[in-house]
């Protein structure tokens, strides 16, 4: 996950911590035991609101604008062999596991959101 000081409240005024928590709690509901790692440059954040992920990767961000790219640069930071990248608003709906399977053959995978409406340039 990533959770980052400017991305605290999103549009709809919610706390970006809440969302942390649910995708957290997705995960550990349909894949207990797969450790989580969160990457942020707002460690504080998280104790403040009772967040407790298995590993915290503290991100020094010097750029303002917070980036797509920064989240990949953290993937190499984690303790784990295997990392699959999860955003903090996303809520698991099944096991995860079989993912790490694809990894066998694969570096990189995307998925889309099932219900996501793609728009014409």
């Amino acid at each position: 996950f990533e959770g980052y000081k400017k991305k605290h409240n999103n549009s709809r005024g919610k706390s970006h911590h809440v969302f942390i928590k649910k995708a957290m709690s997705s995960i550990q509901h349909h894949s207990p035991g797969i450790p989580i790692a969160i990457a942020t440059d707002d460690a504080d954040m998280l104790e403040k609101h009772d967040v407790h992920p298995d590993y915290i990767i503290k991100l020094e961000l010097s750029r303002q604008k917070r980036s797509w790219q920064e989240k990949l640069f953290a993937l190499p930071q984690t303790p784990f062999h295997r990392t699959i990248y999860i955003d903090s608003d996303t809520i698991v709906c099944s096991d995860i596991r079989p993912a790490f399977d694809d990894l066998d053959f694969m570096d990189i995978g995307a998925t889309r959101q099932p219900d996501a409406i793609a728009f014409p340039k």
